[in-house]
């Protein structure tokens, strides 16, 4: 976030390195952050095991890719993944399909506005359906219940 400012700020206000185009500045703020990124990725340590196994224990996130440490603890995942995601992509329609629907509205683009209501709608119906799905009920945070 510290890059993504510095970036924003150095493309903003260095004469030499000013971008009048939005779209190209964005692009080379996105290279730029994502090069610091992967080379903070392979300079830092990865985390030990053991802190890997303590943080499964206490949390227990789903997904494949901690199989390792769902060995070695025993237990079985607290988080359906494939639900979370589910209820990210339902709640990404429904967002955005409500921000549209106004957008278009105010905007005087009456079609736009009616097809993102439809969406944002679709949304809102498939989060509800979601929700009543049986759903891994995790213990209370700090509760050393398994």
């Amino acid at each position: 976030m510290i890059a993504s400012f510095i970036m924003g700020s150095v493309t903003s206000l260095v004469p030499a390195l000013t971008m009048e185009d939005l779209g190209l500045r964005l692009m080379f703020i996105t290279a730029s952050v994502s090069s610091l990124w992967v080379i903070a990725l392979f300079v830092t340590q990865p985390e030990t095991e053991a802190t890997l196994n303590e943080f499964y224990r206490q949390v227990r996130p789903g997904g494949p890719g901690w199989t390792k440490q769902r060995a070695r603890n025993g237990l079985k995942p607290a988080q359906n993944l494939s639900l979370d995601l589910q209820r990210v992509a339902a709640g990404i329609l429904q967002r955005f399909g409500f921000l549209l629907t106004t957008e278009g509205f105010l905007l005087g683009q009456p079609a736009i506005g009616w097809i993102s209501l439809i969406v944002g709608v679709g949304g809102w119906m498939w989060l509800r359906q979601l929700n009543k799905s049986n759903a891994l009920l995790m213990a209370r945070p700090g509760s050393d219940r398994d």
